[in-house]
């Protein structure tokens, strides 16, 4: 089966195809349990909800197409507090899990003003996985970004 993985470029970044397949050592801090499906992985892995109560933390996305691309679609995944909750803090770790094809697979998010974002290229749909370390505690959400409002039909349809 191909995979897919993020070459960057200079003012660019493609997917590009290439059959190889990608191996870690050691799995990471906060990995899903057992895989659920060939082509979509993380999709109930990661507790299956966009918001933790607790914490007041939310994660959500927005998928764009790309003008004079066939097909390639910006996806950005952004981690945020409610209003009323604390905002993360420059200290606290947001890590990404994206779909096994990408290299690397496990993306760290920056985080400005509160809010962590990981901008990527996609051409489908996967679910993402998402770990929050902050102080003592760890949080787990999931974003399907088949179900992302913004996302257009040829994206969502793949």
């Amino acid at each position: 089966m191909p995979r897919c993985r993020l070459v960057a470029g200079v003012g660019a970044a493609l997917l590009a195809l290439a059959p190889w397949s990608v191996a870690s050592a050691q799995e990471p801090a906060g990995a899903p349990t057992p895989m659920s499906s060939a082509t979509d992985p993380h999709k109930g892995q990661w507790g299956g909800r966009r918001f933790d109560a607790a914490s007041g933390l939310a994660v959500s996305g927005e998928v764009v197409a790309l003008p004079h691309t066939r097909g390639i679609f910006e996806v950005v995944v952004e981690v945020r507090a409610a209003a009323s909750e604390a905002p993360l803090a420059a200290e606290d770790r947001v890590t990404i899990h994206l779909h096994p094809s990408f290299t690397p697979s496990v993306q760290l998010a920056s985080i400005e003003s509160g809010v962590a974002r990981l901008r990527f290229r996609a051409w489908r749909p996967f679910t993402v996985g998402v770990l929050i370390e902050r102080a003592d505690e760890r949080i787990r959400l999931e974003l399907d970004l088949a179900t992302v409002p913004s996302a257009p039909r040829a994206f969502r349809a793949r």
